[in-house]
C-alpha cells in the first residue's frame, strides 16, 4: 500500500509525498515513490462541477467587463446563498451579495494587485436578506495577451465559526 505523508526531509520540508515499503513488505522502511510538487501561481487546477457539489463547495466564475456578471455557479453556492435557482443567481452581482460594498472593493483592489486571494473573511448577504460569513478565495484568468477575462472563486461557508469565536471572546 501507499501512504500520503508529510515530508520530513530537509530538502522539501512539509511537502506531502507518496511514500511505499522499500521491497512491497509492510515492517520494511517507506521510500518517496512520488514527490508532490507546490502549485506554482501559473498552474491550474480544474474541479468539476460535479465534484464541488459532492464536497460541498460553492464555485463561481465572475466577469468584470464588459458588464459585472457571474458566468457561471454551482447549486452549492445558490443553495447557501438561499437563491431560488442557479438562473436567479447568475442575473445578480457582487453588488446585492457583498453586505458591505466597501469590503467587495477591499476584496477586488487585492485581486487586482495580486492576481489571487487566499483567503477573504466577510459578509455576505442572502436572498432573503440574510447575513452569513464566508472565506472567499479567487484568482483571475487571463486570456493569452494578458488580460483579465474573468476571476473564479470559491466560497466557503463560516458562519459557524465566527459564531463560536464571538461566544468564546
Amino acid at each position: 500500500g501507499h501512504v500520503v505523508v508529510l515530508n520530513a526531509y530537509r530538502n522539501y520540508p512539509g511537502i506531502p509525498v507518496l511514500l511505499s515499503p522499500a521491497d512491497g513488505a509492510v515492517d520494511q522502511p517507506l521510500r518517496p515513490v512520488l514527490q508532490w510538487q507546490p502549485i506554482s501561481q501559473a498552474d491550474e487546477i480544474h474541479i468539476d462541477i460535479a465534484t464541488a457539489d459532492k464536497l460541498g463547495i460553492g464555485i463561481f466564475r465572475y466577469a468584470l467587463s464588459p458588464a459585472e456578471k457571474f458566468i457561471s455557479v454551482n447549486s452549492v453556492l445558490t443553495r447557501f446563498l438561499e437563491y431560488p435557482s442557479d438562473a436567479h443567481l447568475l442575473k445578480t452581482t457582487l453588488d446585492s451579495i457583498f453586505f458591505n460594498l466597501e469590503e467587495k472593493k477591499i476584496f477586488l483592489k487585492k485581486l487586482r494587485a495580486e492576481g489571487v486571494v487566499t483567503s477573504f473573511e466577510t459578509l455576505f448577504r442572502t436572498y432573503p436578506d440574510r447575513r452569513v460569513w464566508v472565506a472567499l478565495k479567487a484568482r483571475y484568468s487571463r486570456t493569452k495577451d494578458g488580460a483579465v477575462e474573468y476571476f473564479a472563486g470559491v466560497i466557503e461557508d463560516i458562519s459557524s465559526r465566527k459564531l463560536l469565536e464571538e461566544q468564546l471572546f
